[in-house]
């Protein structure tokens, strides 16, 4: 007969009578150390599984984290909250920090996030369609061009050109910065620019509209858009200047002007205020500073021009 270890319980050999009361003994031993577990247990407080906990919205600095301690053997360790702040602090700023503008020294806003994807405000004005350039351009030839870097061509857009030489080219076009040839529009016509409007020297300034060039600042000076040499058969009239000022003017101011026609001496200033007996301007009012002046309503042939001439 021997006995186990921990409780005694008593292990008959082969050849050993069992007793009824070995195998009570032994029962009530198991009996009383089943028990003595059970009340130990009953002071001990079970905790479900992490898959089961129960939620929380909001976390306190009491709270704690779960971790496996790596430098412990990967042991499970409750990480205090105010402690993870502690350290995310070091990494993030917090939501209230500033920067003054002139901390901010390189970088750029991508156009995708709003910005221009420059660095310099020059650079962000023409990004923007702004900006001025020069146009050496013959005046000759419709294509004008413009050296512009940086430009992007919006709808809104507006330029500066100083222009070298005066257009006299027909139906003229504009190219800032290689962003495409555009028709140049005058702004009052609303239609192709006509040569002269823009004269040599020149700063035109230009709005797009996102199909033309719009020129907003026209050449008013008829010297820049002068004839030579027109010579109309109809009245045997001789060296004429035709001026096609391309909008309506409130003055006009000519000097230096010698007409010799219509039996009038030299020095003679004609204006026809129309044409034809069925076209002509009806009334009209003038100041002659020193001229004298004439009016008629026909030239002798019976077409009923009605023109002042000033001498």
């Amino acid at each position: 007969m021997t006995n186990t270890t921990y409780y005694s319980l008593k292990k008959p050999e082969d050849n050993d009578n069992v007793l009824i009361s070995d195998l009570n003994g032994n029962a009530d031993a198991i009996d009383q150390a089943l028990h003595g577990l059970d009340e130990g247990l009953k002071g001990l407080k079970y905790e479900p599984p992490l898959t089961q906990a129960g939620s929380k919205s909001a976390v306190a600095d009491g709270d704690g984290l779960v971790v496996t301690d790596s430098a412990d053997g990967n042991k499970t360790k409750r990480v205090l909250w105010s402690a993870v702040k502690s350290a995310l602090s070091a990494l993030f700023a917090a939501k209230t920090h500033q920067h003054a503008a002139a901390d901010i020294t390189s970088g750029t806003l991508s156009i995708s996030r709003g910005g221009t994807g420059q660095s310099t405000a020059l650079d962000a004005a023409k990004a923007l369609g702004r900006g001025y350039g020069t146009c050496s351009t013959p005046g000759a030839t419709a294509a004008k061009t413009v050296a512009l870097s940086s430009f992007s061509l919006n709808t809104g857009a507006v330029v500066g050109v100083r222009f070298s030489y005066a257009n006299t080219a027909a139906n003229p076009t504009l190219n800032v910065n290689s962003t495409g040839a555009k028709s140049i529009y005058n702004f009052q016509t609303n239609t192709n620019i006509k040569p002269g409007d823009i004269a040599a020297g020149m700063t035109a300034f230009f709005t797009y509209n996102g199909t033309q060039w719009v020129l907003l600042n026209p050449c008013s000076d008829p010297s820049v858009v002068s004839g030579s040499g027109v010579t109309p058969s109809d009245y045997g009239r001789d060296s004429a200047v035709e001026i096609d000022l391309g909008f309506r003017p409130s003055l006009i101011a000519v000097k230096g002007y010698a007409y010799n026609a219509w039996g009038f001496s030299t020095d003679t200033l004609r204006i026809e205020l129309g044409g034809g007996s069925s076209s002509y301007i009806s009334s009209f009012s003038i100041t002659d500073n020193g001229f004298t002046v004439y009016a008629e309503d026909s030239n002798g042939t019976g077409k009923g021009y009605d023109y002042l001439a000033f001498r």
